[in-house]
């Protein structure tokens, strides 16, 4: 997907949404992230650009990420409660956020995160 409609479609869910880009990183081969929070429930979403996906798509929103401040004690409850995890364990991100970023995926449109920055914000 070409930038500027990937930019245009974040400007979308800022405009008609209200969400707030929370932060924007490049991502693997160079395509663009953005993690846009509804201020309504705090939960954020990982907007992602991709070449092309089946169908046509070329943007998707990816999975909704919960903020975790304990991510290790997380994990080990979603695994002793049978929470299939789909990531290789805890994966880090070093590109996202000011400081890095943890996070695991388990079987769902669900991610948690921990989020190493001083503070959010675009």
């Amino acid at each position: 997907m070409k930038r500027e409609y990937f930019i245009k479609n974040a400007k979308w869910y800022q405009e008609m949404l209200g969400f707030r880009v929370a932060g924007k990183f490049p991502g693997k081969g160079g395509h663009n992230v953005y993690f846009l929070e509804n201020p309504s429930d705090g939960k954020m979403y990982e907007m992602s650009q991709r070449d092309q996906l089946p169908g046509g798509t070329t943007t998707r929103g990816d999975h909704i990420a919960y903020r975790s401040e304990e991510l290790e004690k997380d994990y080990t409850y979603c695994k002793e409660h049978g929470y299939k995890i789909v990531s290789d364990e805890i994966e880090v991100s070093p590109n996202f956020w000011e400081k890095g970023s943890r996070c695991f995926k388990i079987e769902s449109p669900c991610a948690f995160c921990q989020m190493h920055a001083d503070s959010f914000g675009s």
